[in-house]
Formats: structure tokens, C-alpha cells, sequence
């Protein structure tokens, strides 16, 4: 059955939208104080002279301490005005938050007859949304306004920012065709570096997992059974489960186990090389956070009319970028 990913959003958003609205005002102010030091502490916002931003609303993180910033320290403050026809943002440089006026959803935007402005090369730009994957993907409101900005704006080297309470992050942000990734992601607890996710050689090492089974090519293994073991180190970005200590942010391990276990009950194997590639496909298969893995697998005392302590197999897959789930 083909996924509904326009469903998978609406509830995501919906889900995410009742947390935020959930927060408290103490809770928002202490939270967005945080995540704003973390953003004027940056160097690529204090060596930026063009600073993109937007007006907060509702539960969103704070932006006005920083726009307050970059204008006191002489920076050109850019803030979008709603386009409908066609659909899209404009940017326009502002002197002043107090000139700003309501626009077509209640967010404050640049009011009268400004020019409009075009990012360019070495610009810090910070974007709202409502939920964030550590690949860079962002659930934004629905309207694709942020999408349309940012897919230009990737060619000049333009850095986009999210500013994100910590409980926004998610494992797996549902991602169409024009959706487009952002750079970096300041939390509360830290900065997450979108680009260094996908290549991330941070590990789980489940180690020396026994198993007795029928496997083989001789008769005897496959009717009498035999003892093996079973490494899995699995290769995926732990930033999320470690900034957040969310168990759901990482791969159950023991969930791992009872997968392999389970496929090698099911079926038997004659060859070990073919236990370790159903296992890896298997794996990549159903733990979808899992990017690259290293699937080992021993035979103790092995029939070969001599002494041996064991014999492995040990394969190495990958997750392409292409078939992100």
C-alpha cells in the first residue's frame, strides 16, 4: 500500500502544533533565551551584514531579541511580506520593529512602499516550521512559502537556520518532492550541523548475539542444529536521542535482536553469506534510522577436519540517499 505522506504531515503537524501550544509562557521565554544566546554567540551571525528573519507567533521560538541585536549592531534586517499571487515571500529590509503591520496570517511584516531585497552569498537566514529531522528537513505550516525561498537561495551559499525547542525535533520529518532541507538547527541544548548528519560515523555495537540454529551445508548442521554469533554495528546520526534522551529518537536494539532472531527461525540458510545479507537488507528494511551497517557472523568449530575456533562473514550495506524513507 503506496504512503499518504500529505496524511503523514497533517497529523505530524497537528501533533506537533498541540505540543508547542502545550508549552508554557515561562516555559517559551526561558527555552527561546537560550536558544537566542546560542544564535548571537554564532560566528556566522556576527560576521553576517544581512540578517533574514520573521516575526514570531503563537508558541514559536522568540525572534525579536535577535532581530533587536542585528539591528542595534548595524546589520541589514530583512523580513518577509506574504506574496499571494503568486505564491511566495518577499523580503524587505526593515530599520524598525515598530513599523511592522499585520499581514494575511496575523504575522507581523514590513507595511508600506519598501523595495524588495534578494539574499545573497554569506546571509544568515532563520526560518519557522513546526517539526525537524536531523537531515535538515522541516514540517512547515503547509503553505510551501519557506520552500520557495530557500530552493534559490541554496545556490548563493546562503545559511538557513531553524530555531527549534528540542521537543520539535523528529526521527523522521515525511518529505516530499519540493521540500527543501535547511543547514543547521539551534535547540535549546546545542546546534545541530544538518550537513554532517548523513555522514555521521556515530555507532550502536551489538556484540557477539548467540543463536542455535540450522544452517549449513552440511546435513549434519542442518538437522542436528548449530551454535553461532551474530555482530550488527548500525551507523546513524545520534544527535537527536542525544540531545534529547528520547527513546523513540533511536534504534531498539533489543527490537534488533528479536528481528534476527526471528528471520533465522523462520528460514535456513545453507550459506552464512546469506544469513548476513538477509539480516542487513532485513535490518535497513525495518529500522529505518539506520544508514549504514556492518553485519558479522561466526560459526563455532566449524566442520573442516581440523581444528578451527570459528568461521565468519562479515558485509558491510548502505542506505542510499535516494531511498531515504
Amino acid at each position: 500500500m503506496a504512503r499518504d505522506v500529505k496524511a503523514e504531515k497533517a497529523a505530524l503537524r497537528a501533533e506537533m502544533l498541540a505540543k508547542r501550544n502545550a508549552m508554557t509562557a515561562d516555559e517559551v521565554a526561558a527555552k527561546s533565551a537560550a536558544i537566542t544566546a546560542e544564535v548571537l554567540a554564532l560566528r556566522t551571525y556576527q560576521e553576517a551584514s544581512t540578517v533574514c528573519g520573521y516575526m514570531a507567533i503563537g508558541n514559536e521560538v522568540r525572534t525579536r531579541e535577535i532581530l533587536l541585536d542585528a539591528l542595534a549592531a548595524g546589520k541589514t534586517v530583512l523580513l518577509p511580506r506574504v506574496q499571494k499571487n503568486p505564491k511566495r515571500l518577499s523580503l524587505h529590509a526593515v530599520t524598525s520593529l515598530d513599523d511592522l503591520v499585520p499581514g494575511p496570517y496575523g504575522i507581523l511584516e514590513p507595511g508600506g512602499d519598501v523595495p524588495e531585497h534578494e539574499l545573497t552569498t554569506g546571509d544568515f537566514c532563520f526560518v519557522p516550521g513546526l517539526a525537524y529531522d536531523t537531515l535538515g528537513y522541516r514540517l512547515g505550516y503547509g503553505g510551501g512559502f519557506y520552500d520557495r525561498l530557500i530552493e534559490p537561495a541554496e545556490k548563493l551559499s546562503v545559511g538557513f537556520y531553524a530555531l527549534s525547542f528540542l521537543q520539535q525535533l523528529v526521527s523522521v520529518v515525511p518529505t516530499q518532492a519540493n521540500d527543501q532541507v535547511i543547514d543547521y538547527i539551534v535547540t535549546e541544548a546545542g546546534m545541530i550541523d544538518c550537513h554532517s548528519t548523513f555522514d555521521s560515523e556515530d555507532s550502536l555495537r551489538l556484540r557477539n548475539m548467540t543463536f542455535y540454529g540450522y544452517h549449513g551445508v552440511n546435513e549434519s548442521e542442518r538437522e542436528q542444529g548449530i551454535r553461532f554469533a551474530v555482530d550488527v554495528q548500525m551507523t546513524f546520526d545520534l544527535q537527536h536521542p542525544g540531545l534529547t534522551d528520547d527513546i523513540t529518537a533511536t534504534v531498539n536494539y533489543p527490537a534488533v535482536y528479536r528481528f534476527i532472531d526471528e528471520l533465522q527461525k523462520s528460514r535456513q540458510f545453507h550459506l552464512f553469506e546469506a544469513l548476513a545479507e538477509a539480516i542487513a537488507r532485513g535490518i535497513l528494511r525495518e529500522f529505518s534510522l539506520v544508514r549504514r551497517l556492518t553485519v558479522a557472523v561466526r560459526k563455532f568449530n566449524p566442520p573442516v577436519g581440523g581444528v578451527m575456533d570459528a568461521f565468519e562473514v562479515e558485509i558491510t550495506r548502505y542506505r542510499s540517499w535516494q531511498h531515504r524513507v
